[in-house]
């Protein structure tokens, strides 16, 4: 609940307060001040609701309309768990955690375009990270209007796996011999990033798939 002061004048000593045409008893009345409490309950749901204030003796006596505005907060992010995958995975579950995640009005994005959000609690909650070439994704969580914002960002990350090169085919060849095709087995080969080194230098190589060279 929150304590709430309104201004005006030729305020009865009878006065009530109206939220949305809903009475609330005052907790303070004055000719130029009734206050009251905004009960807690509004609070989780957005929006601008309708304030008045009317004679409880004579209820054709009611104020003009003032609107109070409950708006949702910016959100904080803190964690992103994992922070990082693999190319080839497909699209991953992230595990956030943060604050002010709200059930309605709460969205993510990633890279600046909208990424699937399911909150779990106020400050946990998982986006839908589509994953796609290396490199890095920011996350960011949203809320709407009225108020809301956009946090600042936490980075996934989408890496190569180190490759795993298994015994070539042929493993040896006569000295003197003339150039010879030599296949490499092994995983996580990816075109065109990986690159084969003979004796410290690149060499041509072809790529059959992500287990073949």
């Amino acid at each position: 609940d929150t304590p709430v002061e309104l201004e005006g004048g030729v305020f009865p000593g009878t006065s009530e307060v109206l939220i949305g045409g809903v009475p609330y008893v005052p907790t303070g009345v004055t000719p130029s001040e009734v206050d009251f409490t905004f009960p807690a309950a509004l609070f989780a749901i957005p929006g601008s609701y309708p304030v008045r204030v009317r004679d409880s003796a004579d209820p054709a006596r009611v104020s003009n309309v003032r609107l109070f505005a409950v708006a949702f907060p910016v959100p904080v992010l803190d964690t992103l768990d994992p922070a990082f995958a693999y190319v080839g995975e497909g699209a991953a579950a992230v595990d956030v955690t943060g604050d002010r995640f709200f059930a309605s009005g709460t969205t993510a994005t990633v890279n600046g375009g909208g990424a699937a959000f399911a909150r779990t609690s106020l400050t946990t909650g998982v986006v839908t990270v589509a994953t796609g070439e290396a490199g890095d994704y920011e996350v960011r969580i949203v809320n709407a209007s009225p108020g809301g914002g956009t946090s600042s960002a936490q980075t996934f990350q989408v890496r190569y796996r180190t490759p795993v090169l298994d015994a070539p085919i042929p493993a040896s060849a006569p000295l003197d011999s003339p150039d010879t095709e030599v296949t490499l087995p092994g995983a996580y080969f990816y075109d065109p990033e990986t690159v084969v080194w003979l004796d410290g230098s690149p060499i041509a190589h072809e790529f059959v798939d992500d287990e073949t060279l």
